[in-house]
């Protein structure tokens, strides 16, 4: 394998999309260029991955939701085992994280609150006053050092106890380093 070392890359001739192409499709992005450590985490993908369905939340407390599935996980950073992302050795920086829930209600409630945790406190929210079937759909960018976790709660207020889907579309929690940032 050889090693290129240059100051500047420009594209050659009268090019006026200024594209300048690496590699081929398919190749893949490694080292400070990659968009990892990234995970995607959810309770099931389809009906024939293990998954345990709806997860019960109770009245006025945060709860941890629960994803069993990894659709994928570049440095296996997400641990299922406590359903938390740990910021591995080397990758400190600035990352993006989404979680998506949705109660699965027809009953009146008077709040879910959909939350990303960071070293134990709430980051980022998303709340909704309606009934039914709401997604809460909840993003956050952060800075974090090695060793921070980052984790997905949910909080409903309905007097008693109401589930959340366990859907892979409406139950999803995912996030990624950001390049360049």
């Amino acid at each position: 394998m050889s090693t290129l070392k240059v100051s500047t890359i420009s594209p050659l001739g009268t090019d006026s999309t200024k594209t300048i192409t690496i590699g081929s499709a398919g190749d893949v992005v490694a080292g400070a260029g990659a968009n990892t450590p990234a995970f995607h985490v959810n309770n099931k993908f389809s009906s024939d991955l293990p998954g345990s369905g709806d997860q019960n939340i109770s009245d006025s407390t945060f709860t941890k939701v629960i994803n069993l599935v990894k659709l994928f996980d570049t440095d296996n950073a997400y641990s299922t085992a406590d359903s938390r992302f740990t910021v591995p050795t080397g990758e400190a920086g600035k990352y993006f994280f989404c979680a998506n829930i949705a109660p699965n209600s027809t009953s009146d409630f008077d709040g879910f609150i959909n939350a990303i945790y960071v070293n134990g406190s709430i980051k980022a929210s998303c709340r909704t006053r309606s009934e039914f079937y709401d997604n809460l759909f909840t993003t956050l960018v952060v800075d974090l050092s090695v060793g921070d976790y980052v984790e997905n709660y949910v909080e409903q207020k309905s007097g008693g106890t109401i589930a959340i889907r366990g859907d892979f579309e409406d139950r999803f929690f995912q996030g990624f380093k950001l390049v360049g940032a």
